[in-house]
């Protein structure tokens, strides 16, 4: 399931049908709502300015069974998942999505919970509650800028928003919210 929404700018093919990482949007609750239900309260952040490096990762569990009917090779079912982002780049101070991780590097618990939002290079948009992980907000060589990186790990299933909405300035500096296409 996606939702048609317009493609994000600058993702137009660079080579032969190749599309550059950086037309990906991502977004942090900062407000570490984790409703999906409802995403009318969400102050989202652009995950963007300092960060170098996203990769995701499906993190599968799978079944690895061999029967004798398979002349003792093996079969993979894929049984479950547990998709992750590992983020990395620099620390940018005063950067809304950055300050707001920053802020939990030293926190345990629920308070590590939010949503986090992607819209692909096609503009497909899903949203899921994460948990933020392994936060590293200082450290490197002394003659380089501070590292940033983070790990956000989807808890359940992500959703699609209904509707079409877009992405919309919120009224605060640096924040948006979603907004259906008839209001925004």
């Amino acid at each position: 399931m996606a939702i048609n929404t317009t493609p994000v700018a600058g993702s137009e093919p660079v080579n032969d049908g190749f599309l550059l990482n950086s037309t990906n949007q991502y977004y942090i609750d900062t407000t570490g709502g984790t409703n999906l239900d409802d995403l009318s309260d969400a102050k989202f952040a652009r995950l963007a300015a300092g960060i170098s490096s996203i990769t995701p990762a499906g993190n599968e569990t799978a079944s690895n069974d061999a029967y004798y009917d398979g002349g003792a090779f093996g079969s993979n079912d894929i049984t479950g998942k547990r998709p992750q982002w590992t983020c990395s780049g620099h620390r940018l101070v005063g950067d809304k999505a950055q300050d707001y991780i920053a802020s939990k590097e030293f926190v345990v618990g629920e308070s590590l919970k939010t949503r986090f939002l992607w819209v692909n290079s096609e503009g497909e948009m899903i949203v899921s509650e994460v948990t933020m992980m392994t936060i590293v907000a200082s450290g490197g060589n002394a003659n380089a800028k501070q590292t940033f990186s983070f790990v956000l790990g989807m808890n359940g299933a992500p959703v699609v928003p209904n509707g079409k909405p877009q992405i919309v300035a919120s009224g605060e500096d640096g924040l948006y919210k979603l907004a259906d296409t008839a209001t925004a």
